[in-house]
């Protein structure tokens, strides 16, 4: 079944698809006022639930290791895993997104955070995209985080982008 194609060549819903036979290369977000390729809630979901595995495991891993040197001569080191653990809970998102544009859990379920001209999103949208729910969490004992996380599922736009998206002027995207 063959894509349907506007006069321009363009594949409605996937930007930089001019031409008959072109595979896919340019950014599945499209420019302001063209159609992107709109993710499922869902989707979303199930890579944070993945991310929040893994962020776990980690963690327990550290907690592990701190518990194993709590009373012996490498006592300090337990502070500074502490801190580890903290740099891995406030950075993963930050330097995956940055770095690779996707979570392990949005690479597993096939979703990238680009910026909404359709570039990738880069170390400043990550930092605003991680920055805001860490802060409304740490303020709120947790709530401002969750909610943040929920807020995809208040917006009524097709991009169902959360308010951490909104302010680092990303959205997330089916990847390619």
């Amino acid at each position: 079944m063959a894509a349907e194609q506007h006069g321009d060549g363009e594949t409605p819903g996937v930007a930089g698809t001019a031409g008959a036979g072109t595979p896919h290369t340019g950014p599945a977000y499209a420019a302001p006022g063209q159609p992107y390729v709109q993710t499922l809630t869902n989707q979303r979901f199930a890579a944070r639930l993945i991310d929040g595995g893994i962020l776990i495991g980690v963690l327990l891993v550290f907690r592990l290791c701190s518990l194993a040197v709590e009373n012996t001569s490498l006592a300090g080191l337990g502070t500074v895993l502490a801190l580890a653990a903290l740099a891995v809970l406030f950075g993963y998102d930050i330097f995956m997104i940055g770095q690779y544009g996707q979570t392990v859990g949005k690479r597993v379920m096939k979703l990238r955070v680009v910026h909404t001209s359709g570039r990738p999103a880069g170390w400043g949208a990550a930092f605003a995209r991680g920055f805001v729910p860490s802060i409304a969490g740490c303020l709120s004992c947790g709530l401002g985080s969750t909610l943040c996380y929920l807020s995809p599922l208040f917006d009524s736009s097709p991009a169902k982008r959360g308010w951490y998206d909104q302010i680092a002027s990303t959205v997330v995207v089916r990847a390619e």
